[in-house]
Parts: C-alpha cells; sequence; structure tokens
C-alpha cells in the first residue's frame, strides 16, 4: 500500500510526485501532485509504483 507524502512514478507515463491525498471511492485511489510543474492528477493504486 502507498501511503501519503511517499514519491510515486506512474507507469505509464513515468511523471513523479508526491502523494498528496487518498480516497476510496469504488476502489482506492490516489491525488499525485507532480515534481515537474506542480500540476494535480488522480491515479489508481495500480497504476503507480513507490520511488526511493
Amino acid at each position: 500500500m502507498i501511503h501519503e507524502y511517499e514519491h510515486v512514478k506512474t507507469k505509464k507515463t513515468g511523471i513523479t510526485g508526491i502523494v498528496f491525498d487518498i480516497r476510496n471511492t469504488n476502489g482506492l485511489y490516489y491525488l499525485i501532485e507532480s515534481d515537474i510543474d506542480n500540476e494535480l492528477f488522480d491515479c489508481a493504486e495500480d497504476e503507480l509504483e513507490r520511488v526511493e
């Protein structure tokens, strides 16, 4: 499980960012703030991987 404020990367696009919020609406979704331009986007857990 991915937790708030963890650094993650999207598997499809390779965009990295910080988990800003987690919600459970018809599945677990994460609000990510991009490292590059601070853009916010939603991802399902299976679309993300941790960055160490």
